[in-house]
This record gives C-alpha cells, sequence and structure tokens, in this order.
C-alpha cells in the first residue's frame, strides 16, 4: 500500500504559525471545530488511567468499542467518561492481552455497561480477577471471540479492524511473557489507519515484519508504554508513522517512555503524542482528514490542531501556556 499524505488543518491556542511550504491554502486555522471534517466521523481516544492503555472508539454509525481497559484504579475514569459521552452500552470489547495495566478494571466494566462481543488473542493469565472476568462473560452470554493473525472484525460500515498478531500456529503465551502475545490490531477507515500495539515488543515486531502484512499507519500506538523494549527501528520504518501515542503514567516507576524511544521518533519527524503530559488524547477523522484534540486532566478541551507533513517540515504543538511538546 502506498502511503497516503493527509491534508490536515491545525488550530492552536491564541497563536498563529507562518505557512509552511506545501501546507493547502484552501484551509482556514480559524474557528476549526469536528464540523469542518465532512462525513460521517470515526473517533479514537486514547485515555489518561495512568500507567496502563485504554482507548475508546465510536464508529460513524455509534457504535462503541473499548479497547484495553487500563489498571485497576482506572475505572475511576473510564466508567465516567464513558458516560459522559452517553456510551450506554458497548458493542465490543479488546482485551490485548491480561496483564492489569490493561485489563484491571474490566471487571467493573462489564458491570456497568451490557457488552455484545468480547475479543481477545485467546489466553488469560489464571489471576483471581481473569477468572471473575470469565465467569462474569459467561453469566452474561457475552460473545467471546479469539483474534489472531488475519482476522478481519468489522466495527461498522467502513470501519475495519485487522489483526496482525499474535499468528494462528507456531506463537504460544507464557505466563512471563504475555506482553508477546499482545493482539495487535490494525483499525482502518477510509485512508486513516492506526496500528494498536498493546504491549508487544521487539519479538513480536519481528515476527510481524516477517507476515508481510501491512503496516503503513498514521498513527501507532506505542508498544509497551515507550519501552525500549519495543519500538525498533525496523518496526518504525515499516509504518512510516505520522503520529506516535505513548500511554503512559505521570512520573511512572518504570521511566517510561524511555528516551531511546523517544529520539527514534523525533529522528524520523514523527509528532509525539503523550496521555502523561496532555490527559486524553480525542482523533476525529472523516476518513481523509485528521483532527486531534488534546484534553486536559479534567476532561476540558484544552487545544485543537492539525498538522500537514511535509519533508522536514515539523508542526508544533503548543499547550495554554505557551510551552511545546516534542
Amino acid at each position: 500500500m502506498k502511503f497516503k499524505t493527509i491534508p490536515i488543518l491545525i488550530l492552536l491556542l491564541a497563536i498563529q504559525l507562518p505557512v509552511l511550504a506545501g501546507q493547502p491554502q484552501e484551509e482556514s486555522r480559524r474557528n476549526i471545530t469536528a464540523n469542518n471534517l465532512s462525513g460521517p466521523l470515526l473517533e479514537v481516544h486514547f485515555l489518561d488511567v495512568g500507567q496502563g492503555d485504554s482507548m475508546y472508539v465510536r464508529t460513524p454509525g455509534g457504535k462503541h468499542y473499548l479497547i484495553d481497559a487500563g489498571p485497576r484504579s482506572a475505572r475511576k475514569k473510564i466508567i465516567p467518561y464513558l458516560r459522559y459521552l452517553k456510551v450506554e452500552k458497548l458493542d465490543g470489547v479488546f482485551i490485548t492481552h491480561s496483564h492489569m495495566d490493561h485489563m484491571g478494571s474490566l471487571l467493573y466494566i462489564l458491570k456497568e455497561f451490557p457488552v455484545a462481543r468480547f475479543y481477545y488473542p485467546g489466553y488469560f493469565h489464571t489471576s483471581a480477577t481473569n477468572k471473575k472476568v470469565a465467569a462474569l462473560l459467561e453469566q452474561t452470554k457475552t460473545e467471546v471471540h479469539e483474534v489472531r493473525r488475519g482476522d478481519t472484525i468489522e466495527l461498522d460500515e467502513g470501519v475495519a479492524a485487522v489483526a496482525l498478531h499474535p499468528p494462528k500456529k507456531g506463537w504460544e503465551p507464557f505466563d512471563d511473557d504475555l506482553n508477546n502475545f499482545s493482539l495487535v490490531l490494525r483499525l482502518t477507515y477510509g485512508d486513516v489507519d492506526f496500528l494498536l500495539t498493546g504491549d508487544a515488543e521487539e519479538k513480536s515486531e519481528k515476527e510481524i515484519l516477517q507476515s508481510k502484512m501491512v503496516l503503513r499507519s498514521e498513527f501507532l500506538k506505542i508498544g509497551h508504554h515507550g519501552s525500549r523494549t519495543a519500538t525498533s527501528e525496523e518496526f518504525l520504518e515499516a509504518v512510516f508513522p505520522l503520529y506516535a501515542v505513548v500511554s503512559a503514567g505521570v512520573k511512572n516507576s518504570f521511566g517510561h517512555p524511555h528516551d531511546v524511544v523517544l529520539k527514534r521518533l523525533r529522528d524520523r519527524d514523527i509528532t509525539i503524542l503523550r496521555t502523561d503530559d496532555s490527559g486524553t488524547i480525542g482523533v476525529y477523522t472523516d476518513g481523509k482528514r485528521i483532527m486531534i484534540k488534546i484534553k486536559g486532566k479534567d476532561w476540558l478541551p484544552v487545544s485543537w490542531f492539525i498538522r500537514t507533513r511535509t519533508p522536514g517540515s515539523t508542526w508544533v504543538i503548543v499547550n495554554k501556556e505557551g510551552g511545546s511538546y516534542a
């Protein structure tokens, strides 16, 4: 698949930037809202859940999905956030792997929202919490689907999630290496793609590269919270993202994201979006253009921005205080 250059607008708080070479002139940077996008929108919200992962997806047809459920403490953020967005039921929940920073709040979410379908890579760590989750899924008669490479889940008309990892055969789960049994998904809508990697590390990345599946994506959710054990040079070259999203806790004890990963991203002119810096990050797309809303810790909008990628040029994301994110 050829990489697509996406015309993108930008609005930054209280500043005006000079026009960069190659920027579309017909697009105004004033008074930009989601209404500037044409057609039904796909929304992908990278939730600020501290040291963990959770994403909310709303399809153009109004279907609701959750990808990972963060740590146990994240229930106090995820559930109110979904209520705020007027979510009454979830059409599907994906769990990339059964570490508690990805599914710690799942039991609470299953009790709060009816869930139509549950997707996972086919293995649960045998913890007491996971046993309760499995029992509740059975009790509520939720459809359970094992997802492996090559499987395609149609989330809505025109929106698909393609599984890239783990493979169907020859890749067994181990309790001490669950990161590398992460479900890796490529979410597609029109010309805009999101590669969501769970905690997959370089071992998985090499295997994915060998599979020769399509990886190019505008958004890359960085593996394992920005750990140096993931996001290899070769993987970045294959994905060639415009944006990298890091989900990590403020001043977490692991030091995520690691400097070596941030340097790899900066060296490739990839805009870095971090939940530990910006809070929840909302991406809105009509399948061609992209808008990104950075939200503060209180869930209020901080800024809209849209960036056009031109060789050697990068838009700077400016926060309310006038500082900038790398």
